[in-house]
């Protein structure tokens, strides 16, 4: 009976070791560069939606920006502060039934009617301002990276 033949491979996993300690290290480092630059991204989309909503007292005073997790940014609008900015941003669509007057202000004399609702601040901002707030995560993010699994 013949013997079997061995071939035997040796790999230095010297290098993925120590790039696999670079993505960890990075990693400590992409998370915060991340929440820096969505926060700062954040700000000039805050801004504007506070100003399409400057018909209302109450509305931009409620805004806010928060970070959900660590990846989530989010503008928010207190509800209990601004009751008045669900039903008038509604999400986005959908109708919006509410009453009508007749001239005069005679209360007594409602209408209700059905009012096609398109997003009034909060959405228009962040469509205003997407291409920069893109760019300006892209850049932090890959600041981060460069400077830790890049080695700068």
């Amino acid at each position: 009976m013949a013997k079997p033949v061995e071939i035997r491979l040796y790999a230095d996993t010297g290098e993925i070791k120590r790039l696999a300690e670079r993505i960890g290290a990075s990693m400590r480092v992409v998370r915060p560069a991340f929440r820096h630059s969505a926060l700062g991204a954040a700000m000039p989309v805050l801004a504007d939606a506070r100003a399409r909503a400057s018909y209302s007292h109450r509305i931009p005073a409620a805004m806010r920006v928060r970070m959900v997790g660590n990846l989530v940014v989010e503008i928010i609008v207190d509800g209990n502060a601004a009751p008045d900015a669900a039903p008038i941003e509604n999400k986005g669509r959908g109708f919006v039934r509410h009453p009508t007057f007749a001239r005069g202000g005679d209360r007594s004399q409602w209408h209700w009617t059905n009012k096609n609702s398109h997003p009034a601040f909060l959405r228009p901002a962040l469509d205003a301002h997407r291409a920069e707030v893109e760019l300006a995560i892209e850049a932090g993010v890959i600041d981060a990276v460069e400077r830790t699994v890049g080695g700068h």
